[in-house]
């Protein structure tokens, strides 16, 4: 790595929720990335270190996404889905409800969040969440199987400490 440093954020618990059968999105997958990885030597080297994830707080959901939208995403995952959260996206054939989507929503944007705040205090150079990167995800709206946008909410946080983004 030249004397860079890259942390690799993951945790065994990402992979445990489930989108419905048929859905194209699997969280497992970043655990399967993860095994090659490790089987390469590429997460031993010097300046590699693996972190666990945090799942994201409400006031830092809040940086993007709408407390109408939120509530309406983690009432819909308790099983009260409604025509509000219809209108927000949520329950649609690209944004399915399955148990646990909030919870991972929260932890996937959490392991984006951990990445940001490590290249800010300057412990590493480049950080990787491969399970992150849910781009779609509009402030009051789901989209494309994303239901929180942890890219946006990070670039807000990199702006708000001076970063150019």
């Amino acid at each position: 790595m030249s004397g860079r440093r890259a942390a690799f954020i993951h945790s065994d618990q990402i992979e445990q929720y489930r989108y419905p059968e048929g859905c194209p999105f699997r969280p497992e997958r970043a655990g399967r990335l993860r095994k090659t990885l490790c089987s390469m030597g590429l997460l031993s080297g010097q300046g590699i270190s693996e972190v666990a994830p945090i799942p994201a707080d409400r006031p830092v959901l809040k940086l993007f996404h709408s407390a109408r939208y939120l509530n309406a995403l983690k009432k819909a995952d308790q099983g009260q889905w409604d025509i509000q959260a219809l209108h927000m996206g949520i329950g649609t054939d690209d944004v399915p409800i399955f148990r646990g989507m909030y919870d991972y929503a929260v932890l996937a944007t959490g392991a984006t969040l951990v990445g940001a705040d490590l290249v800010l205090s300057g412990e590493v150079d480049v950080a990787f969440n491969p399970s992150g990167g849910y781009h779609h995800a509009f402030p009051e709206k789901a989209a494309g199987f994303c239901y929180i946008n942890d890219n946006a909410i990070a670039c807000l946080v990199l702006a708000e400490a001076g970063r150019k983004v």
